[in-house]
C-alpha cells in the first residue's frame, strides 16, 4: 500500500501516544507528522507534503473546524478527518457539511477503525477530485426561459465541470 502522509493535530499526550503507537503497529503505511495546535497545523500545511489531516476537534488555540476551514479557504486539495471525545448528530452533520471527509468519536475501539477511516478518506477524496475534473453533460428539459437562465447561472457559479444542454420539450 502507498504511503499516506498524515498531519495529526492532537494536544492530549495520552491520545497522541496511543494513536501513534496503534497506527505504527497496525498501519505502517501511515506516516504521521504531529502537532498540538491549530497554528502549528497551519504552519505545516503551508509547507505542503501532506495527504490528509487528522485533527482532534478541541485544540488549545481553536478547533479542528478551524483547521478544516483553513484547508478549504486556502484551496488545499486534501481530506480532513476530525476526531472528538464527544459525538452528537448535530456536530457530525455540521462537520460533514463544512467539508470533513469523516468524523470519528473517541469511543472504545475507535483506534481499530482509524486506519480504514484514513485510507478510505484518501481514496474517496481522490475519486471525487477526479469526478470534479471530468466534464459531465446534463440534459435539461425546460420550457420557461427564466428558469433556463437561472439554471445556467447556477451551473456557471457552482458546477463548472457540468455542461448544460437545454431542450424546450421532450420527444412526443
Amino acid at each position: 500500500m502507498d504511503t499516506i502522509r498524515v498531519l495529526y493535530a492532537e494536544d492530549d499526550p495520552t491520545d497522541r501516544e496511543l494513536t501513534t503507537r496503534h497506527l505504527a503497529r497496525h498501519a505502517p503505511h501511515l506516516k504521521l507528522e504531529l502537532v498540538t495546535t491549530v497554528a502549528a497545523a497551519l504552519d505545516v500545511l503551508e509547507g505542503g507534503g501532506v495527504d490528509l489531516v487528522l485533527s482532534d476537534f478541541r485544540l488549545p488555540d481553536g478547533t479542528g473546524l478551524d483547521v478544516l476551514e483553513a484547508v478549504t479557504t486556502r484551496s488545499l486539495s486534501l481530506p480532513v478527518v476530525l476526531v472528538t471525545g464527544s459525538g452528537d448528530v448535530e456536530s457530525a452533520v455540521r462537520l460533514l457539511k463544512a467539508g470533513a471527509a469523516n468524523y470519528v468519536v473517541k469511543r472504545p475501539g475507535y483506534l481499530q477503525t482509524l486506519p480504514t477511516v484514513i485510507t478510505d478518506a484518501c481514496r474517496w477524496y481522490a475519486s471525487s477530485r477526479e469526478l470534479r475534473r471530468a466534464t459531465v453533460r446534463v440534459l435539461y428539459v425546460e420550457y420557461e426561459p427564466a428558469d433556463i437562465e437561472l439554471t445556467r447561472r447556477a451551473f456557471q457559479e457552482h458546477g463548472r465541470h457540468l455542461e448544460l444542454e437545454v431542450v424546450a420539450r421532450g420527444r412526443t
